[in-house]
């Protein structure tokens, strides 16, 4: 488990072979991207949470500074 602040802007990654589970610590950030499920685009809500799907390269843009919780899952 991981706990990071961030700036705003592109917070897209590189495919891991992990489920990802994040949770939105701040709420109330503009969250638009494609986590392996097909695009969003939304208003989080502090608590909420993202799932990524293992081996999918990510795309994410937050557009204000946040606060986030993540936890992986091995997938073997």
């Amino acid at each position: 488990m991981l706990e990071a602040a961030q700036p705003p802007g592109d917070m897209s990654d590189t495919a891991v072979p992990d489920l990802v589970l994040y949770q939105d610590l701040t709420g109330g950030n503009r969250v638009s991207g494609d986590l392996g499920g097909g695009a969003f685009d939304v208003t989080s809500v502090k608590g909420s949470f993202f799932l990524a799907a293992p081996n999918f390269a990510n795309k994410v843009i937050v557009e204000t500074s946040h606060r986030l919780r993540s936890l992986s899952f091995p997938i073997t």
